[in-house]
Order: structure tokens, then sequence, then C-alpha cells
């Protein structure tokens, strides 16, 4: 048991050095990684407000984006084109609100981090706004508005964004108004799509909203809800998008019917303090009874407030970061517990290595060249302080080895002769020993000056004095008084 107990302690200390090893070399490798992911990011986000196309790895991912999102378009284009076959949950048009009264309770707030500008939403309702620009009168208009809130296509929008984007939303609320704008686009981006990778490819992409726009009436309707009201007499036919979507304003990844394009950079209509460079995803369609609709999906980068952050090494935000980059793991993952569990197995492996291959290698590397001198300790039962000058000591060590060889050699003769029961016979035996013997003495030959007229300490150990010289002042060994004397005995 006690066997056991020691060689678990001897175990223990090279564990733990290898833990702490594996947890440095994870963090550190993650924080590099996570530095080149970002240089990589910096590099999309130029090419977005420069030019999209330019065929690189950065704008592939935005292209791959933009294809995804029309094959999902095209795959429920028909639900939008025949909204009358769809079954719409009762009392679907009172989500839709059209008098921006915005109803406080269940509402969430966000934040876009490099505009720092603040908004509430709810994700319960959308909104219906007038994009005619005043150019008809308010009383027609009035009834157009109670017209669009039954617009076929706007409830099936409506009841599309609650079903598919609410239910997701509302157990991923917190209190990081920004966090929260990031979910949205998140759960967005991932029903567009229908892929959960895209919050990963492209991490700082944000969408600011959802809309649809009946280009007859110039009636928008927007998802989600929000307290930030469009500014009045907006004219629908200036929109870049309305303009893109009629081939008056330049799109990227344009399709050749025209129907789906990503526009270039423009100011969203209500930045004007703080100004947010968009583009938007829009894409046209016609319903069955030939109604002309676009939908749109405004999109912008938010990286730029990380350029504020201080780089702190202490800041658990950034280390599980870089353990999240370490470890290469998604989002929702508890890094700490993938940290502490993968930090043991590689701690474990190494020990196992070093205790069963390379601590052999080491010892036999350290015993390749071994050190021909004698070092000698020389131990005092007893101390002695030197008192006084005691000038010159010196320390004579003989030894004495004697080898001796012996071989001995015999040979023996006989002959026999019987005649007539006369028996002769003569026997000669003869033996030859040889011994040689090799006496070697030696002599080791140490002196030590303990003249206290020299600096030295006030106490002088003597056993720790000659300890020290024994090592650096001793002379070479002399080997002295080296004989041989063989000798040689025969007898017969």
């Amino acid at each position: 048991m006690l066997e056991l107990k020691n060689k678990l302690f001897k175990i223990t200390i090279p564990f733990l050095s290898f833990y702490i090893f594996s947890v440095v070399s994870i963090i550190t490798g993650g924080y590099i990684v996570k530095i080149h992911r970002e240089i990589e990011e910096y590099k999309q986000i130029g090419l977005w407000y420069e030019n999209l196309d330019i065929g690189t790895q950065y704008t592939n991912n935005i292209s791959n984006f933009v294809k995804d999102v029309k094959d999902k378009l095209k795959e429920n284009a028909q639900d939008f084109k025949n909204p009358e076959s769809k079954k719409l949950s009762q009392g679907i048009e009172k989500q839709i609100s059209f008098d921006q009264n915005f109803p406080n309770e269940g509402s969430v707030k966000w934040k876009i981090g490099k505009t720092k500008e603040a908004v509430r939403v709810h994700y319960a309702y959308t909104a219906l706004n007038d994009f005619n620009g005043g150019q008809q009168s308010s009383e027609s208009r009035e009834k157009q508005k109670e017209e669009s809130v039954n617009d076929k296509v706007f409830l099936y929008f409506t009841q599309t964004m609650i079903s598919e984007i609410k239910k997701y939303l509302d157990n991923m609320v917190t209190a990081n108004e920004v966090q929260n704008s990031h979910t949205f686009t998140k759960v967005v981006m991932n029903y567009l799509t229908g892929k959960d990778n895209y919050s990963n490819i492209i991490p700082d992409l944000r969408i600011n909203n959802v809309y649809i726009t009946n280009t007859a009436t110039g009636f928008m309707l927007s998802y989600p809800f929000t307290d930030d009201k469009y500014k009045p007499n907006i004219i629908l036919r200036d929109r870049p998008w309305h303009k893109a979507a009629n081939n008056t304003y330049y799109s990227s990844y344009k399709e050749t019917d025209g129907t789906l394009g990503l526009t270039g950079i423009y100011i969203d209509i209500n930045d004007e303090k703080n100004s947010n460079a968009i583009r938007t995803l829009w894409y046209k369609f016609k319903t069955n009874d030939e109604k002309e609709y676009i939908l749109c999906v405004d999109l912008f980068f938010d990286k730029s407030s990380n350029l504020s952050k201080e780089i702190n090494l202490l800041d658990l935000d950034l280390l599980e970061q870089s353990i999240r980059s370490g470890i290469n793991l998604k989002e929702g993952d508890n890094s700490w517990m993938y940290l502490l569990g993968i930090n043991f197995i590689m701690a474990l492996l190494l020990t196992l290595i070093y205790e069963f291959k390379v601590k052999d290698i080491i010892l036999r590397i350290s015993k390749r060249y071994p050190n021909d001198l004698v070092k000698i300790k020389l131990q005092l039962d007893r101390k002695h302080y030197a008192s006084k000058d005691e000038g010159e000591i010196k320390f004579t060590i003989q030894g004495e080895t004697k080898e001796i060889n012996k071989s001995e050699q015999s040979m023996e003769a006989k002959w026999f002769l019987n005649i007539q029961n006369i028996q002769v016979g003569v026997n000669n035996n003869q033996s030859h020993t040889k011994q040689e013997e090799a006496t070697s003495r030696y002599e080791f030959i140490n002196e030590y000056d303990l003249n206290m007229s020299q600096s030295k300490p006030e106490m002088l150990n003597a056993d720790t004095k000659l300890y020290i010289d024994s090592y650096t002042n001793s002379k070479k060994a002399k080997l002295v008084n080296i004989t041989s004397s063989p000798q040689t005995n025969e007898h017969s």
C-alpha cells in the first residue's frame, strides 16, 4: 500500500505539470487562432464596403449566403404567390400595427454596437408603414391602409415571422442589448438559408429587419415592430432596393431574370445622426393575380465596437473566446467544462508517454558521458570551526590494488610390457605452474589553504570549505609506484 502511494505521488507531479501546460497551450493557441480569424473577418468587412464582385474566399462566404437565401425564397415562393391556399391563424390581422402605438409589454431592447443606437422591438407584431410620400389624399390613404391590413400576402408574412422567428427568440432574450440584436440575426439567417452555420462563417453580419412592400399601394410591412418610427413622406421609388429591383440601381449577385440581388452600400433611412451603411438583399415576385411585391432584408456589419476594447488577459470573456477558438466549440457549448475534460485527457496521455518513453531516454542521455574524475565529499562527524591561522593543510589518500593470474599445465606418459607373467612399466608425470602478480599503487593529494589573512567569512566551517575545494581546487590525481613482478614455479 505504501509503495502504491509513493508511485502515485511520483506520477502526480508530472501530471499536474502537464495539466498546466495543456491549459496554457489551449488558451494560447486559441488566442492565436482568434486573432487570425479576426484579421480574416476585417478583410471580409473591407470587401463588403468596397467591392463584392471580386472573387475571393471572403466574398465567396457572402455569395454563398445570398445563394442559399435565393434557394430558400424560391422554395417558399409559391406560398407567397398564392397565400389564399394557406390556412391563416384566426386573428392574425391583430398582430399588424398601423398606428405606431408601441406596446411596452413584452418588448426587447436592441443596441447596434458601432452606432450606440438603442431601440425597443416587439417580436409579436409587424408594423405597417406608408411609403407613398403623401401623394394621395389622406382620406383615400386611410382606406388603403385598412385594406392593407387584410392583404393576404401581408397576413401570411406576419404569420410566418411570428411562427418561424418569434418562437425561437422568446427563449433567447438577455439583458445584453447588443446580444439580443445578434440573436435576432442568427435566427433569421437560419430561417432564410435553412442552415445554422452562417452565424459562425460571417459572425459580424447583422440583420436590421425584414420587410415586404406592395409596389402598387406603396405600403410596407416590417418585422419586428420597433419604436423607431420611419420619417414621414418617404417615397417608395427613391429607395435603393426599389431602384435595384427595377434596374436603376447597382446590385451584386443579381439573378439573370432580375428577381433577386444585393444592393450597393447606402445609408439607412433613419440614420441621420449616427450613419449606418447597409446593403439590402431584395427578392421581387408576383402573386397569381399579378400583384407585385418586394421582400427585403437589411444587412450590415457591426464589428468596429471591438476596436475600442482594451486587451486584458484576465478578462473572462476573452479567455472564453480563446478557449472556444482553441477547441473549435460551437456557440452555446460550455467552454470551461470542455477545457477541464480535454486537459485531463491530454495531461494523462503526456504523463504516460513521459513515464514509459521519454523518462528513460532522458536518463540514458544523462549517463552517456559519465564523469571520469573521482568526486570525494569529506563529511566530518564533528564539525570544526577554524579559530586561528593554520596556513595550508594537505590530505593524502593512498591505495593499492593487486592482480594475480595463475595457470597450471600437466603432462603424463606411461608404457607397460607383460612377458610370460613378468610385468615391466614406466610412468612419467610432469606439471608446470605459472603465476603472475601485478601490483598498482596510487596516491591522491589535495591541498587546502586556510590562511585567515585572506578575505573570508568570520566563522569558516572547515568541512564545508573542504567540500567546495574538492570540486574546484583539487589537483589532478597522480598514479605512482606501479610494479609488476611475474613469478614462475615449476616442479616435477
